[in-house]
């Protein structure tokens, strides 16, 4: 009797010797006939397509855009009085409601992908799967007798696949000269690879920008030159072209479809590729999107911060904080302010590196040098005593972050004061400039300026120390503290951080606007209020001294009056351009 070991012995060599037989006819195939792709065949309820992988390189030599399909060769649309119009085929008429089956090419968006593929030294850029109609040469000619039966409709389809098992679940798809690839979603990935194949083959590796018409332009600044991205040798361009992306081969012709259906079945897989997926905005990137050395410095910001780490402080959710939202900031505030004191580092310059771009460092280098510097703006927010009261929300009627995000003053109504059900004095909104966006990237460039200044610059020394920042900060939150809207509404006194709704504040008609009553977003604003908290809490001369007056006094103007710190109205008086009696600036900390 056979001994059952010695049959699963037997059974498991018969496997590997099955194994290394299948592998040596799939190489030697392979190998054979470079016209033929190793595909594995997909079905779908009402199509089937087959998916390989294909080489940059090689997909550059195949493939084509599918805005230049020649399906609309003698194609003819109705004009506008009902007559039969022939249509020329170039690129331009392409554009052409009834014409157009994929977007053209946007030609400029060639030199930052092909950048994005040389950037990286770890090589870790990812280009997503390719979807590419395939079509025979007598599959595109409707007339075609061999392709299209007396009723119109395809006897085969425009794709030829020879399976390699019973099922045809796998096998070899014909890429010879006879059949043409079309790139249907993914063309500009098609156009990164033409790209980069272009630097290679040519005699000074380098790349020319081309302009909407796919024209190169002579602009030096935007040519890419292999030998700026410090490669050890040419070789690694190679290695990227080797790389392999992911197509799925769709028949541009089914068997019994006609020439007019094959179109609109195809039109339908684009507007599918492109309208039923949502673009992804900003805050949707921001709290993954980890090759943005300005997002991975703010994460690195929190896990350093005791402070952000607090959840009444910091969230990663999506976006910026709205009104109701029950902590200080989120990982877009965060990202912005970084971006503001970091500034220098978004490109290269003769006295520091850049953390984007050609010559980039890795930001990780840099992280333990720059932390601490962050971490003082961030200190500075967490010494104030209105976020010491918000920290101490639910403890405190009043101090919810809604309340101090909210401004105190709308519609020309002071709520004053309210009480709670036990009777307890309750705060109104305050309209604290730093539970705004707009106000925590204001103090973001106050702080760049007087503590930062120009980094990895000797010569250009910043003027306070983090400590003394904080303590002037802390000083101009104080001015506010005393504040009574019956008692001083018609005074000159300070508000100090809160109510940026009224005009005591120095944020009045510069973050808030006057007459529509609601926050302004604007950058030129947030420098305004910017340069503001630098002139009020730096000392020294402050050089813009005259322009900052004038552009305060432009921006709280309503017509031909602007307000005054006590809120009086002044008819503004100009001369030459300039206004003669503008407000005066607001005293220095």
């Amino acid at each position: 009797m056979t001994n059952p070991l010695d049959i699963a012995k037997q059974t498991l060599e018969q496997r590997k010797q099955f194994a290394e037989s299948l592998r040596i006819l799939l190489e030697e195939a392979k190998n054979t006939n470079m016209e033929k792709l190793l595909v594995t065949k997909v079905d779908n309820l009402r199509y089937t397509s087959y998916v390989g992988a294909v080489s940059f390189k090689q997909f550059a030599s195949i493939g084509r855009f599918a805005h230049t399909l020649d399906w609309f060769t003698n194609k003819t649309i109705k004009n506008k009085l009902g007559e039969d119009v022939a249509v020329i085929r170039d690129d331009r008429d392409i554009k052409n409601e009834d014409l157009i089956t994929q977007r053209p090419i946007n030609y400029p968006r060639q030199r930052d992908l092909v950048h994005y593929l040389l950037s990286y030294e770890d090589n870790d850029a990812k280009f997503p799967p390719i979807t590419a109609v395939v079509l025979s040469s007598d599959s595109m000619k409707k007339e075609n007798a061999k392709f299209y039966n007396a009723d119109g409709k395809a006897v085969r389809n425009s794709i030829s696949f020879s399976p390699l098992d019973t099922k045809g679940d796998i096998g070899f798809l014909d890429i010879s000269e006879e059949y043409v690839v079309y790139a249907l979603d993914g063309q500009h990935r098609l156009l990164a690879f033409n790209g980069l194949v272009d630097l290679w083959n040519s005699s000074d590796k380098s790349l020319k920008a081309k302009n909407s018409s796919g024209v190169p332009v002579n602009n030096e600044e935007k040519i890419i030159r292999l030998e700026e991205y410090g490669f050890d040798n040419d070789s690694f361009v190679q290695d990227i072209l080797n790389q392999k992306v992911v197509v799925e081969f769709i028949p541009g012709v089914y068997k019994g479809e006609t020439f007019l259906d094959s179109i609109s079945r195809v039109r339908s897989h684009f507007i599918d590729y492109n309208d039923k997926s949502e673009k992804l905005k900003k805050q949707d990137i921001a709290p993954i999107d980890d090759r943005d050395p300005f997002i991975k410095f703010a994460k690195y910001a929190v896990a350093e911060s005791e402070f952000l780490g607090k959840k009444e402080i910091f969230t990663s959710v999506k976006a910026a904080p709205s009104r109701g939202s029950a902590f200080l900031l989120t990982l877009v505030n965060l990202r912005q302010m970084v971006s503001i004191i970091f500034r220098d580092k978004e490109q290269k310059t003769e006295k520091g590196t850049s953390w984007y771009g050609k010559g980039s460092v890795k930001v990780e280098k840099e992280l333990d040098m720059y932390i601490p510097l962050f971490l003082g703006l961030i200190n500075s927010i967490s010494n104030l005593s209105d976020i010491k009261s918000y920290l101490e929300t639910p403890k405190v009627p009043g101090t919810t972050a809604k309340n101090f995000r909210s401004p105190s003053y709308q519609n020309k109504q002071w709520k004053g004061t309210i009480k709670d059900e036990e009777g307890s004095i309750i705060d109104n909104d305050k309209g604290h400039v730093l539970f705004t966006t707009v106000g925590l990237m204001a103090l973001s460039y106050a702080y760049k300026n007087l503590v930062v200044g120009t980094l990895d610059d000797d010569e250009n020394q910043p003027s306070l120390s983090k400590d003394e920042f904080i303590k002037r900060l802390k000083k101009f939150e104080q001015s506010g503290e005393g504040f009574d809207y019956e008692k001083d509404k018609n005074s000159e006194v300070s508000v100090g951080l809160r109510h940026i709704s009224l005009p005591q504040s120095i944020f009045y008609g510069v973050l808030f606007e006057i007459s529509k009553e609601k926050m302004i977003v604007r950058e030129p604003s947030v420098k305004l209020a910017g340069e503001l908290l630098t002139y009020i809490l730096g000392d020294g001369d402050f050089e813009n001294k005259e322009k900052l007056q004038q552009t305060l006094t432009s921006n709280r103007t309503v017509r031909d009056i602007y307000y005054d710190w006590d809120g009086t109205p002044i008819k503004i008086e100009i001369s030459d351009g300039k206004v003669r009696n503008p407000i005066k600036l607001p005293p220095r900390i």
